[in-house]
């Protein structure tokens, strides 16, 4: 008997043939795109496009569209069935995948946040271990874990089954954010804290910062007592050009100073400096030893910033990749760290890039570190 049907399912791709492929449907379980072929003509199928925070189906008859909807309510739904069956038992599931930045601020307000809703079981979910290690920072006894499943498109609070799932700060928070900033220049922590309906009032926790063995290595075996610490990489911020590190970095040996280079990976390595790559909690112990420290304005330079009293130099750019494009001036209104809490302003200083004037910024840094 002729097997006139073939149906296999591999890598979460279904693909039916039937009469040796004269007809043919595949289904793409995980972006929910699928095709229906008559004789190897694409007689029915859809795409689907994200866009400004959505998910949009478009569908096709012979290449034409004929139909156009929404469909995030599929990847939302996707996500907490597998995470409720994967991680079964919690009456509350609290879902984090942001910058580090808000979620470090978030966290401080979270036993304050958590108790409005008075869950018996919480689990919390981080999006990757660098987050889950904030968190472990806090000493907060709720259990947390990391799971790479995509999550940011949730709704703020979700419900399924005897289950909800919050998360705190939804890709629409972010979107609506951005826009009030480039209309009314509103500070990013004072949009978060309107959004998590929380009064600012908050004390300095006591946070868990152990003593690591690298850091006393570093500082005692490959770093002298007048080092400061350079964090050259950023997510939200565009990256300076590699010539403009390269030149700091000679200006600071050149006045002394040893420098520790805070790295992802080693092709950003500048001859003459220590580089490796710490966590948070490493790079907060590292910073109390250094003179100064020297980044892009980045997630990781604020909470460092607030976890220390370290002497900070930060450089704000543009930021031309985020949905809503902001030029390096807005950015520092918007994202200044000066306005972030238990932060001391005498030990910071903020400066605009620009590409014409770079030896100046140059030696406007290197004249604030030399200061006492």
């Amino acid at each position: 008997m002729l097997n006139i049907i073939n149906y296999k399912i591999k890598d979460s791709i279904l693909k039916l043939k039937i009469i040796f492929g004269l007809i043919y449907f595949k289904y793409n379980q995980e972006s929910f795109e699928w095709c229906f072929k008559l004789f190897g003509i694409p007689l029915l199928k859809n795409i689907v496009r994200y866009k400004k925070g959505n998910f949009y189906e478009t569908i096709l008859l012979l290449f034409l569209p004929i139909y156009k909807h929404n469909i995030i309510y599929k990847f939302q739904n996707r996500y907490i069935k597998l995470i409720y069956e994967r991680y079964p038992g919690h009456d509350y599931y609290f879902t984090f995948d942001s910058g580090l930045g808000e979620i470090f601020l978030t966290l401080l307000y979270f036993d304050k946040i958590i108790k409005k809703y008075n869950p018996k079981n919480p689990l919390i979910i981080f999006k990757s271990k660098k987050l889950n290690d904030i968190y472990r920072l806090f000493n907060y006894r709720w259990k947390s874990i990391v799971d790479i499943e995509y999550n940011w498109f949730l709704n703020f609070e979700n419900k399924y089954k005897d289950s909800t799932f919050i998360a705190l700060l939804p890709t629409t928070y972010f979107n609506k954010t951005e826009k009030n900033m480039q209309k009314s220049k509103i500070h990013y922590y004072e949009s978060l804290i309107k959004h998590l309906n929380i009064k600012n009032n908050i004390t300095k926790p006591l946070l868990k910062i152990h003593n690591e063995p690298i850091i006393e290595n570093i500082t005692k075996h490959i770093l002298n007592d007048n080092f400061v610490i350079i964090m050259p990489n950023a997510i939200t911020i565009d990256n300076l050009p590699q010539d403009f590190w390269l030149k700091l970095c000679k200006k600071l040996k050149n006045s002394g100073f040893n420098i520790f280079l805070n790295i992802t990976s080693m092709e950003e390595y500048i001859e003459g400096t220590f580089a490796i790559f710490l966590t948070i909690p490493e790079l907060a112990q590292l910073a109390k030893y250094s003179k100064a420290i020297i980044g892009l304005r980045s997630g990781a330079l604020e909470v460092i910033s607030m976890l220390s009293d370290t002497k900070s130099e930060i450089i704000y750019n543009d930021a031309t990749h985020i949905q809503n494009p902001m030029n390096a001036k807005n950015m520092m209104c918007s994202f200044s760290i000066k306005k972030l809490p238990f932060i001391n302003t005498n030990k910071i200083n903020e400066y605009i890039y620009n590409s014409s004037k770079e030896d100046e910024l140059i030696n406007d840094i290197i004249n604030s570190i030399a200061q006492k």
